[in-house]
């Protein structure tokens, strides 16, 4: 698939605000310039505040449009209070909620106990949250829209991902019910599965872009089908995944799961982060 994004939610149905959680690079990054670029203000939020800043001021003068960063660790417990405290001026018409790749790859009792604890905060509890407060407010005004973003990692568990696999489950499950909720006060949620994608994250994990059991696409790509899909289905699974995902689904558990996990094991480094 191609991936020029030739269609970006109109500024007129959602409003003129959106916020991206996760903004400073890879997918994040790439919703914010074809936003940037449709005429939307941004609210970029990330941990890092160089690279955060970096990414906002291009955009500044690439676009001309307004936008504000926030420096913010979104596994800390209060991020998302934290977030929409500082958001009470303006009317976040939009939500994308990118926070939460997977930051190594090793067996459970192999991670710090922090670290194990941070992949379900930012991945269950910041989207919930974010959700909640935001999506509160969309509600409210009766418009908005939500993009999650998810991994087909959700299809089954998986040694060396036991946290974000479990995680990104209920990722989906948690979007497919907000979209029906949601819909009756027009608002749009779109639970976003991706595959293996092209950032500095993934790179940095050791998964490779180029191996064809686990075709990598590019960030605008994930833009160009989120934004195709947004509005239209309550989950939209990456690059034609949706039949492998449907294919491991049927098969019994144990020999999905086996299947899976050696798969991970034969292709990634371990990692464990520090």
């Amino acid at each position: 698939m191609s991936s020029e994004i030739t269609q970006v939610p109109d500024v007129r149905r959602y409003g003129e605000w959106c916020l991206i959680a996760g903004a400073s690079e890879g997918i994040g990054a790439a919703f914010a310039e074809a936003l940037a670029g449709a005429g939307y203000k941004l609210v970029m939020v990330a941990r890092r505040p160089e690279p955060l800043e970096a990414a906002a001021a291009r955009l500044r003068g690439k676009h001309g449009v307004e936008v504000r960063t926030i420096s913010a660790d979104l596994a800390e417990p209060d991020a998302a209070e934290r977030v929409f405290a500082q958001c009470a001026d303006v009317e976040v018409g939009l939500l994308i909620y990118n926070a939460g790749a997977v930051p190594g790859m090793a067996d459970l009792h192999d991670f710090p106990e922090d670290e194990a604890y941070r992949t379900m905060t930012l991945n269950v509890v910041g989207q919930t949250k974010f959700s909640y407060l935001f999506g509160g407010k969309m509600r409210e005004r009766g418009r908005g829209g939500i993009i999650l973003i998810g991994s087909i990692a959700s299809a089954s568990g998986c040694a060396r991902l036991t946290t974000y696999s479990a995680a990104k489950a209920y990722s989906q499950i948690f979007a497919e019910g907000l979209w029906y909720e949601m819909k009756p006060y027009g608002i749009d949620v779109l639970g976003l599965s991706c595959t293996t994608t092209r950032t500095p994250a993934m790179e940095q994990l050791g998964m490779p872009m180029d191996n064809p059991e686990f075709p990598s696409v590019e960030p605008e790509q994930v833009v160009a089908e989120g934004f195709a899909a947004f509005g239209n289905e309550p989950i939209h699974f990456m690059n034609g995944s949706r039949a492998t995902v449907d294919a491991i689904q049927a098969m019994p558990r144990a020999e999905a799961v086996q299947m899976i996990s050696e798969g991970i094991r034969a292709i990634v480094p371990t990692k464990v982060p520090a």
